[in-house]
């Protein structure tokens, strides 16, 4: 019976790991941006692998510099195709 429990247990942290909370975009000027720091550890290494980095920019924001933006809609396609990849729905596919 232990063991059933210790495999539902691992089988919850599984699927829980997979949960991705989609960003909102800032929007700078006419630019949907997100930046990278908003995203955890693992997913913002995992999107800094897929892009190239001429892809990560600098972007001013009322009065602030950000250094670790990129363009909502280059975000959306890896985070749509993250989700395929590891065959999680989202909310928003219904």
């Amino acid at each position: 019976m232990l063991i059933n429990i210790l495999n539902l247990s691992a089988l919850f942290d599984r699927r829980k790991s997979k949960i991705m909370t989609k960003l909102v975009p800032i929007l700078i000027g006419e630019q949907r941006m997100i930046q990278l720091s908003q995203l955890t550890i693992d997913q913002a290494n995992d999107l800094r692998s897929f892009l190239p980095g001429s892809s990560i920019k600098k972007m001013n924001f009322q009065g602030m510099e950000l250094h670790d933006c990129i363009d909502f809609e280059t975000y959306e396609y890896w985070f749509q195709s993250s989700h395929a990849r590891e065959g999680v729905a989202s909310i928003w596919d219904f």
